[in-house]
């Protein structure tokens, strides 16, 4: 499913914290991140909470809540892929 260093360094960094903390699948960040976790929405890893189509438009500085998709959570363990590198 993951391909290789398909992920930018921002992706990777909430793939490996939803890996580290497997109990959680929700992260609050600030809007406009979209940008730069984009792969992880278009690819149905994570979602935003909005429920909002992926846009590009000035930040509003609020928070935006972002959670692991079942796609993610139902596959093989996040955990070992990240802890692995393997994305």
């Amino acid at each position: 499913m993951f391909m290789q260093r398909r992920y930018g360094y921002a992706e990777r960094a909430l793939l490996r914290r939803f890996a580290q903390h497997p109990g959680t699948n929700k992260i609050w960040m600030p809007d406009g991140i979209e940008l730069a976790v984009r792969d992880l929405i278009l690819d149905g890893i994570i979602r935003d909470t909005r429920g909002e189509e992926l846009v590009t438009h000035c930040a509003s500085f609020r928070p935006v809540l972002f959670e692991l998709t079942e796609r993610a959570s139902g596959s093989s363990r996040l955990g070992d892929r990240v802890t692995n590198d393997n994305f």
